[in-house]
């Protein structure tokens, strides 16, 4: 069985990865979403 993420991307949707400081993601928000991307949410990596 594929996982959901299999099928979104099956489906034709992309996954999106911004990566950079505060300053740097925040910038990139309007930007997604303007272009239609939804169901973004931001992630601290450790």
């Amino acid at each position: 069985m594929m996982s959901t993420d299999s099928n979104h991307l099956l489906q034709g949707n992309y996954l999106v990865m911004v990566e950079g400081n505060t300053d740097d993601v925040q910038s990139a928000e309007p930007v997604l979403s303007h272009r239609g991307i939804r169901d973004w949410d931001v992630y601290a990596i450790a």
